[in-house]
């Protein structure tokens, strides 16, 4: 339409840009010595002068016809170099595209579209804003499956752009027609590298077609976020719709071959002579016989390129990345005897092979685990003897069966002197066979009469306990005990106790008939005593002691010390979680640990506090993430959300975000921006992320570098003085 009504106001604004450029460094100008190749075929299929009331025609005075389609130029317009000559495609119409040859995905981007948007003069110096018309941009390997590039329009939606109307075209990501005559927008093959219907590196045909801008979902057409996309609607003349001036290409699609061939006893497939596309990759997969090994893959033989890649198989599958010359590639087998290991539990045999080349020897190498020997080995079964723990068979040409026997170690605890008591278990013949490694507790007992003098443990006295354990038995041992008689007048007292704590006194002892008895008990850290039994009646201790009066009969004491525990307890709130979320309300930590608790705000909430016994410590929390450290009380934490967006007035489309999605590096068009402004980068769980504060021109464009931020969701808040501003950006 534009080439009806504003041909000679784009030519002489053409004409200008054409000499000093465009600020957008996408813009690429018809001259550059980047293209290679330009539109040999096209075919169209017109849309309507006005797709929301198909029955309305056009009628052209000059050639006098009348028509409800699009009839502005022909398809010789689009061939060739870009030169202001045009065809229209009209409402939702469509023109395919063919070319000298296949294009292809090279460094950078592939090929380049030329349309006729104008530069309106109401806008001075700001060439971003544009009266465009749009078109969809798909490519095909076989002129039947088209894909299309995702196509994205940050444009508002609120206000339908009229007919003459213009907008930022910055707003705008993959859609052709953004710029002026004489400037194509580029687009990049490799953004479809994983679309299977396609081969990004045979593209065999272009096909554009016209986005209907209309913001009525009747007849509009959606962006691939889903976006209604916003465009000059409606244009009623016979150049309506998408104006097609011409194609550029970059880069051709090259031809290369590769020969791939394999010696006897193995395949390579696919084998001969492989063409292949410049740029693309191409796979070859080595296959030995039965019996055989890959030997060798050498690629580009007898050449200065000649090189080894038998280490870089993957699979047996060797893979030729990004192809820009021919190449050879030769493998070749070697035979190979089966080599077959069997072990039981209890140790290892290295190397961990099924398989050695026929005629070598093989060193094999036997570890047993700890606590465990080496039983047996055998070798076709006939037992052989290790010398350092490895044995080599030479001149292997024949499978190989290896079977090795580890056994567990048992250690010996011998009972002595238990003369007048009894110590449990007392084993076979006074011997208790004990594995490596586990550990074993036994009883002293005395006789009734008697009392433990001394317990003896590998000969020297351990004191008067009444059990003993050895911890993870590592060789053989004694354990003995000695008794004495209660001398007449006293009885026996016994104070046993676990690990976490002391008592004092301890062990057995004999006190005066009618004797007070006092003990005291000092827990480990962060332990505490869990129970105090005497006689098995339960006590309660005051300040760690406790005193038993006129002790008339014997006394068996038993303390247990335990971990202490201690409670957090938590409180989210509505519009968010936090976790670990316990029970009822609670969560137990053991004295001495850590824990971290992770706060979730729900979509569109943030976490507006932090409340850690009594006090606010938002500033302590790291991605969302509160942690206590060395717990040594009970604690509580509570956790408030508020909305992301609870400001007065927000603006998203004032402020514009591109490219986006980003990797982090993108910029910002200000927009009925003025003056002082703060910048807020927030994530999506509502943390800030960085702040800063400058001074804004209206239609300033900055550039931000955060090119450290993680995947994910971010937002942009933009302070001034009477307003705030947010938009939504993705880093990919």
């Amino acid at each position: 339409m534009k080439n009806f009504i504003l041909v000679v106001a784009a030519f002489w604004l053409s004409l200008s840009l054409s000499a000093q450029g465009l600020t957008n460094p996408l813009a690429m100008h018809a001259d550059s010595s980047a293209f290679v190749g330009w539109v040999t075929h096209a075919d169209i299929v017109r849309g309507y002068v006005k797709i929301s009331d198909t029955t309305f025609t056009y009628t052209d005075n000059a050639s006098g016809v009348t028509s409800n389609h699009a009839f502005f130029g022909t398809v010789d317009n689009c061939y060739g170099p870009a030169n202001g000559q045009f065809i229209s495609l009209g409402d939702g119409g469509y023109i395919t595209l063919q070319f000298e040859r296949p294009i292809a995905n090279g460094e950078g981007h592939d090929f380049a579209v030329f349309e006729n948007a104008l530069i309106p003069n109401a806008v001075p110096n700001q060439d971003s804003i544009v009266f465009y018309e749009l078109a969809f941009v798909e490519v095909s390997s076989n002129g039947v499956d088209f894909v299309r590039f995702p196509a994205v329009s940050h444009v508002q939606t609120e206000t339908q752009v009229g007919g003459f109307g213009y907008e930022n075209s910055n707003l705008l990501t993959n859609l052709a027609g953004v710029f002026p005559v004489f400037y194509g927008y580029p687009f990049d093959l490799a953004e479809l590298a994983d679309e299977p219907n396609i081969d990004i590196y045979n593209i065999t045909h272009i096909r554009l077609v016209d986005v209907v801008g209309s913001i009525d979902p009747q007849y509009g057409t959606y962006d691939s976020e889903g976006n209604i996309i916003n465009d000059p609607f409606p244009t009623p003349f016979h150049s309506c719709g998408f104006d097609l001036d011409a194609v550029g290409v970059i880069h051709y699609q090259t031809i290369h071959t590769i020969t791939a061939s394999a010696a006897e006893n193995g395949t390579i497939s696919p084998s001969g002579e492989i063409t292949v596309y410049g740029g693309s990759n191409k796979a070859f997969t080595i296959t030995p016989n039965e019996g055989y090994r890959i030997e060798s893959v050498i690629v580009d033989a007898g050449t200065e390129n000649e090189r080894d890649v038998t280490e870089n198989l993957v699979d047996g599958v060797y893979t030729f990345a990004n192809i820009d010359a021919d190449h050879t590639i030769n493998a070749t087998f070697r035979q190979i005897v089966r080599v077959e290991i069997s072990t039981n539990e209890g140790g290892s045999v290295s190397p961990d092979i099924q398989y050695v080349d026929f005629g070598s020897d093989f060193t094999f190498y036997v570890e047993p685990d700890n606590c465990h020997v080496i039983a047996s080995v055998t070798v076709n079964d006939e037992e052989v003897v290790l010398d350092n723990n490895s044995f080599t068979i030479t001149n292997v040409t024949e499978v190989q069966t290896i079977n090795v026997t580890f056994s567990l170690i048992i250690y010996d605890i011998i009972i002595t002197e238990t003369e007048n008591g009894t110590i449990s278990p007392s084993g076979e013949n006074g011997v208790v066979a004990a594995n490596c490694g586990e550990d074993y507790s036994f009883t002293i007992i005395p006789d009734s009469g008697f009392m433990i003098h001394a317990v003896l443990v590998d000969g020297d006295s351990i004191g008067t306990m009444s059990s003993y354990s050895f911890q993870s038995i590592s060789g053989n041992h004694t354990i003995g005990a000695i008794f004495d008689s209660i001398p007449e007048g006293q009885v026996i007292v016994v104070v046993n106790a676990n690990e976490g704590g002391s008592v004092e006194p301890f062990g057995t002892q004999a006190i005066d008939y009618g004797a007070n008895f006092t003990f005291s008990t000092n827990p480990d850290d962060c332990y505490e005593v869990k129970s105090v039994l005497v006689n098995d009646n339960e006590i309660e201790l005051e300040n760690n002691s406790y005193t038993i009066e006129n002790v008339t009969e014997e006394l068996i004491i038993n303390v247990t010390f335990g971990l202490i525990n201690y409670n957090i307890t938590f409180d989210a709130g509505e519009h968010g979680t936090i976790s670990p979320n316990g029970e009822n309300g609670v969560v137990s930590v053991i004295c001495g640990d850590n824990i971290s608790f992770t706060i979730t705000p729900d979509e569109q909430y943030k976490i507006e506090s932090v409340v850690v016994d009594g006090v606010d410590v938002i500033e302590s929390v790291e991605d969302g993430i509160y942690a206590f450290e060395n717990v040594r009380d009970n604690h509580s934490i509570s956790v408030t959300f508020t909305e992301n967006n609870s400001v007065d007035e927000i603006i998203g489309a004032s402020i514009a975000v591109f490219p986006n999605p980003n990797n982090g590096m993108f910029s910002i068009d200000f927009g009925g921006i003025e003056g002082k402004a703060t910048f807020q980068l927030i994530n999506a769980r509502g943390m800030f992320v960085d702040s800063r504060e400058f001074n804004v021109t209206d239609g300033e464009r900055i550039d931000f570098d955060y090119n450290n931020l993680h995947s994910g969701v971010y937002f942009v808040r933009i302070i001034t003085p009477d307003k705030v501003y947010i938009e939504q950006f993705i880093v990919e």
